[in-house]
């Protein structure tokens, strides 16, 4: 089997972001200091919370539909591992992030490389280690 897995894709993403000694240069200082703060015009959380949950406890918007449906192509986890997973990457990762992963998993390779040139250092070893912590994190809650 010569095909790499949209995991494998990932754990070698999480390999080069840990190996990467240089910075970012086309990272301004600002963008740093907007994802921190939490808020920009992109920010998925703009907005507040009281009207993009459901009784299921996940963002309503179009993101986490399209999240579970690519984990569940990509991999073997239960709906429940991946609506948890959407959950966290609705919580933890920026838009960036999200959107590569999505791409990742639906093995969308020139999607994932023009997310990838826009992401910085931060979003994309968050992305890279997103899968592995994140089921961590859902297991212990019991959403197998």
């Amino acid at each position: 089997m010569n095909k790499l897995t949209p995991l494998a894709i990932l754990a070698a993403l999480a390999l080069a972001a840990c190996n990467n000694d240089s910075p970012d240069t086309n990272d301004s200082p600002d963008e740093s200091a907007i994802e921190s703060n939490g808020g920009s015009a992109t920010d998925s959380n703009a907005g507040g919370t009281d009207d993009r949950t459901t009784e299921t406890g996940t963002p309503s918007g179009n993101t986490d539909d399209e999240f579970v449906a690519a984990c569940l192509s990509a991999s073997n986890l239960s709906r429940s591992m991946c609506d948890c997973l959407a959950e966290k990457a609705d919580e933890g990762l920026s838009a960036n992030s999200r959107d590569f992963l999505i791409a990742t998993l639906n093995e969308e390779t020139q999607a994932a490389m023009e997310l990838r040139v826009r992401m910085n250092m931060e979003e994309t070893a968050a992305a890279a280690m997103f899968m592995a912590n994140a089921s961590t994190q859902c297991a212990r809650e019991g959403r197998q």
